[in-house]
């Protein structure tokens, strides 16, 4: 089978980013030509006149349909197409374009930009979907523009969901409920498990460095505890480090440890050494793809009660959850796990014992009948 994978890549690559990877090289190894058309923000958008054309073309975008009548000039029309992110450069411009090539194509929801224009502003849990540059303002205009054409979602033939939770969200706001499905995520990584003797006496954070990911809040946790917590290592980069790091050196938190942007082999290595990691998100995350790596590591994990990420916790009982947004909750929560003896160790063997879940050929098995259901 020939698939198209379509993809816009935002400045800091996440977990969109290693999703995609991971689908291409799964379906690869089975034998399936995988083709990419992936625009890139750090690529198009390099000054403030970007910035302008790309939201004057936020609702369609004829550039998107150059750049495809372009390459399909070259390369032949695909079986199917698996678009993982238009937003902002591709916009909903290609529905049009491969409904009139009669080309089935399946969404798969990395996050809420399709559903966030219908919810009110002045909802609670508004800022929970994500924030475009952390304003509500912005995020309520750009998704409007951005979604003006949503009839064009009747085009596509299958959404896939990533849990249950989000499935529920998007049904709730009635984005074609009908045609959702939950697939989650496998990985490409090593499951290996280094003996709870040999880590290091350590506690990480891994990922996108803004305000969403709740790293403000964890801060003020190591404020709390003082010199007697443990070292905190903080991994990843994003618009709010400079800000971190201010508070990190106002405040003296000797302990925390800002180490950027690593490579994908030292991160692997620095959550099989570690003893916890926590995932103090302050937004409703898609899936979490660092909790099931963690699995793969043996790695016990502390969450946010938030959306679905303490519902992977209990599910595997390889963690526990604190209050979301609550400096306090988290601090008493991890420093009791932390000085409990044997509770994290009995958490990394229960992790161990999932070795067989999120495995490749699961993933798949469903991406095919996905696939060849929409086909026919």
């Amino acid at each position: 089978m020939k698939i198209l994978q379509i993809h816009n890549e935002y400045l800091i690559r996440g977990g969109e980013d290693t999703i995609l990877e991971n689908e291409k090289t799964i379906l690869e190894k089975k034998g399936h030509k995988v083709l990419q058309l992936i625009r890139k923000n750090k690529k198009e958008i390099k000054s403030i006149f970007d910035w302008i054309v790309v939201l004057k073309n936020l609702s369609h975008s004829n550039k998107s349909i150059k750049i495809l009548d372009k390459y399909f000039k070259i390369n032949k029309l695909p079986d199917i197409v698996h678009i993982h992110n238009i937003f902002p450069l591709w916009t909903y411009s290609i529905f049009d374009y491969f409904k009139k090539k009669k080309i089935p194509m399946v969404l798969t929801l990395h996050n809420y930009r399709l559903l966030i224009d219908r919810v009110k502003i002045s909802n609670n849990d508004y800022e929970k979907f994500g924030l475009f540059k952390n304003s509500k303002i912005l995020t309520f205009l750009i998704s409007k523009i951005f979604n003006k054409n949503k009839i064009k979602l009747t085009y596509i033939s299958k959404f896939i969901c990533h849990t249950n939770f989000q499935k529920k969200l998007y049904a709730k706001y009635k984005i074609h409920n009908k045609k959702i499905i939950i697939k989650e995520n496998s990985l490409q990584v090593k499951k290996k498990y280094k003996s709870w003797e040999k880590r290091k006496d350590k506690i990480i954070f891994i990922g996108r460095l803004s305000k969403e990911k709740g790293l403000l809040t964890l801060l003020k946790a190591w404020k709390i505890w003082g010199n007697e917590a443990p070292i905190l290592e903080i991994i990843g980069d994003g618009q709010e480090k400079k800000k971190l790091i201010s508070f990190k050196n106002k405040n003296n938190l000797n302990k925390v440890l800002f180490l950027g942007k690593l490579s994908y082999e030292k991160v692997q290595k620095k959550i099989e050494n570690s003893k916890l990691i926590i995932v103090p998100s302050e937004w409703f995350e898609p899936f979490g793809l660092i909790i099931t790596e963690a699995l793969s590591k043996g790695t016990p994990v502390a969450v946010s009660y938030i959306g679905t990420l303490p519902d992977l916790i209990v599910k595997y009982k390889h963690g526990f959850y604190f209050k979301c947004n609550d400096e306090f909750s988290l601090f008493q929560k991890v420093k009791k796990a932390w000085n409990k003896k044997g509770y994290l160790k009995k958490l990394s063997n229960n992790a161990k014992n999932t070795n067989k879940i999120f495995s490749h050929q699961k993933n798949y098995d469903y991406l095919m009948s996905i696939y060849n259901e929409i086909k026919k």
